[in-house]
C-alpha cells in the first residue's frame, strides 16, 4: 500500500487516480501509523512552505515522515513536497522543513531582474543530469513536464548546475525520489515537444530559456554531493556526505537554471507535477511503482 500524505495542501485525489490507473494500491491519510504500516509514501504538496510545516507539525506528520525515510521506504516528494525535503525557505523565514536534505528553498523574484513572470506556469524541457535515476528509465533527456512553482530548491554544497552537456554517473541503487513538476499533464514524451493539445498552455514569456542564456553563475559544476547505498541510510540531516556527487537528478531552465529533481537512497522528489504531464508523467509514476516493487498494470 502507498500512503499518500493528507496535510489539507496537494493534489490529492489527482495523484491517487494517476497511482491506481497503474495499478497501485493506494490510501489517502493523515494519521502518522499509516505511514509506518505503508510500502511506500507519496508528499505532493501545493501551497506556502510555512503553512504546510505547521500543518504537518500539528498532525504529528514529521517525525513520521522522517522515520519512514530514514527505515528506507520508496518515498516521491511532489512539487511543495520536494521543498519540504529541505532545511528552510525564504518564503516562511524562521520555520524549519523537514530537514532530509541540507539545502534550502529560494524564490525566483530574489534573482535581480528576473525576466519571466512568477510564478513559472506551463511546461518546460526536463534536462536529466542523473539519466540513470530510475526515475528516468524511458524518459527522453528534453521531455516537457508542467510546473507550477514560485520557488525552487537549492542543495547545500552546490556550487551551481551543469551544463546541458554534462551528464553524471548513476545516482543510486535505492529508493528515495522528489520532482518539482506535475505527471498527468505532461503530453507525449517520445519527442520532447509539447503536444499541440497542449500547446495553449504556454503563455507569453512561461517557457523555457535557452542553455546558452542562462548566466555562467548558474553553470558551474557542483562538489562535494552523492548519493548514498540503498543500504546504509544515514540519519536525518546526514545524508549528504563530502566527496559524494550530486543529489540532483534533473534540472530546467527558466530564467535561472534550477534543480528540479532530486534523489538519493530511497528518496525521489520533483518540482513539477508528473500527474499532471501525461505520459510523460505517467512513466515517471510507473517507474516509481517499480522501485516500489508494483508491477503496473498498464503499458
Amino acid at each position: 500500500m502507498i500512503a499518500i500524505v493528507n496535510y489539507g495542501m496537494g493534489n490529492l485525489r489527482s495523484v491517487q487516480k494517476a497511482l491506481e490507473h497503474l495499478g497501485a494500491t493506494t490510501h489517502i491519510t493523515s494519521d502518522p501509523a499509516d505511514l509506518h504500516a505503508a510500502d511506500a509514501v507519496v508528499l505532493p504538496g501545493v501551497g506556502a512552505f510555512g503553512a504546510a510545516m505547521q500543518r504537518l507539525n500539528d498532525a504529528g506528520l514529521t517525525p513520521a515522515l522522517q522515520r519512514a525515510i530514514e527505515a528506507g521506504k520508496p518515498f516521491l516528494g511532489i512539487c511543495l513536497g520536494l521543498q519540504l525535503l529541505f532545511e528552510s525557505s525564504s518564503e516562511s523565514p524562521g520555520v524549519a522543513g523537514l530537514g532530509v536534505l541540507k539545502g534550502r528553498v529560494v524564490g525566483f523574484a530574489e534573482t535581480p531582474n528576473f525576466p519571466l513572470r512568477i510564478p513559472h506556469m506551463g511546461w518546460s524541457r526536463l534536462r536529466l543530469a542523473q539519466p540513470d535515476c530510475p526515475l528516468w528509465q524511458g524518459i527522453p533527456d528534453g521531455a516537457y513536464v508542467y510546473f507550477v512553482h514560485s520557488y525552487y530548491a537549492v542543495p547545500e554544497g552546490d556550487a551551481g548546475l551543469p551544463p546541458p552537456s554534462l551528464r553524471f554517473p548513476p545516482l543510486r541503487e535505492g529508493n528515495r525520489a522528489g520532482a518539482q513538476f506535475p505527471p498527468l499533464r505532461e503530453g507525449n514524451h517520445a519527442g520532447g515537444s509539447v503536444p499541440p493539445a497542449c500547446r495553449g498552455n504556454l503563455k507569453e514569456g512561461v517557457q523555457s530559456i535557452p542553455a546558452d542564456s542562462v548566466s555562467p553563475a548558474d553553470t558551474r559544476l557542483q562538489e562535494g554531493v552523492q548519493s548514498i547505498p540503498a543500504n546504509s541510510v544515514p540519519p536525518v540531516n546526514t545524508r549528504l556526505q563530502e566527496g559524494n556527487s550530486s543529489l540532483i537528478t534533473a534540472y530546467c531552465d527558466y530564467g535561472v537554471r534550477f534543480a528540479c529533481a532530486v534523489g538519493v537512497g530511497n528518496l525521489y522528489a520533483v518540482q513539477f507535477h508528473p500527474e499532471k504531464s501525461s505520459d510523460t508523467g505517467l512513466q515517471i509514476l510507473r517507474n516509481f511503482l517499480a522501485v516500489v516493487g508494483v508491477a503496473p498494470c498498464c503499458p
